[in-house]
């Protein structure tokens, strides 16, 4: 069974290359969150800081309103004493370069402030942007991941299954082993049975050629015997008719001996 092998080496590294990436982009993240709170902190303190500006110009445009009018005043009444106008005219002048100071400062509150805005929102854009990515990130490594997960649960439901199918096999071969190994003990008894019944058969054999020499012997022996009882019948025959039965009987019992004996 051709198990499948994509989720190889090279495929572990490029997903641990992902998920690193994964992770500096998640720091990167929270760097650029916590920059754009601290920034909005700041932003917040510089509103309260202009509040308290804005507050402090009222009261010297109200002191300047003041004073500017207390000296129209005495312009009108025709006031005699100098020193009293000059005074006033002092703290006009005073007022005057503290407001120009105070806008100063002011103007150059507001422009770092807009500058700071503008840094905050080229940072909102970037952190929107990377948050972005982020999520297009996320989302091919689920899908990577998905796939991988997908891709293991078949492999390891292919390695199962040749694991049973392997088992099986064992299984198959310890049984056609053994039922090879009770033939063979088996046939080791057959033979053994064979070998026994073999020696019996050599050693009939043996006693039967043992009596077919015997017989031969005999017959051998039965034969010399009538051809000598056939001379000598021939002798007698010439000689003369003998009327011995006995002996008649006697050659007659040899011949069907000598015919048993060759049969």
């Amino acid at each position: 069974m051709a198990i499948s092998s994509r989720f190889t080496l090279p495929g572990f590294w490029h997903l641990a290359l992902g998920y690193l990436r994964t992770s500096i982009n998640t720091k990167i993240f929270k760097s650029t969150q916590t920059r754009a709170a601290e920034q909005s902190q700041e932003i917040a303190s510089l509103k309260a800081t202009k509040d308290v500006y804005d507050a402090q110009l009222a009261v010297f445009t109200n002191e300047l309103l003041k004073t500017q009018v207390c000296i129209l005043i005495l312009i009108f009444v025709n006031i005699k004493s100098l020193t009293l106008y000059d005074e006033l005219k002092e703290k006009q002048q005073q007022l005057l370069y503290a407001m120009i100071s105070f806008q100063i400062c002011k103007i150059f509150r507001i422009q770092t402030s807009i500058y700071n805005y503008f840094h905050n929102y080229q940072s909102a854009l970037e952190l929107e942007r990377v948050e972005t990515k982020f999520n297009q990130n996320l989302l091919i490594h689920d899908e990577v991941i998905n796939e991988y997960t997908s891709q293991i649960g078949h492999e390891i439901n292919a390695i199962k299954q040749f694991v049973r199918i392997t088992h099986k096999r064992q299984e198959n071969v310890k049984n056609t082993i053994k039922y090879m190994r009770n033939r063979l003990l088996e046939n080791q008894t057959e033979m053994k049975q064979l070998k026994q019944t073999n020696m019996q058969l050599q050693n009939d054999v043996q006693i039967e050629q043992r009596q077919i020499n015997s017989y031969r012997n005999q017959i051998e022996t039965l034969n010399n015997e009538i051809h000598l009882s056939e001379k000598n019948e021939v002798i007698q025959t010439r000689i003369g008719d003998d009327q011995d039965n006995d002996r008649q009987n006697f050659i007659r019992q040899i011949i069907q001996e000598k015919d048993q004996y060759e049969q």
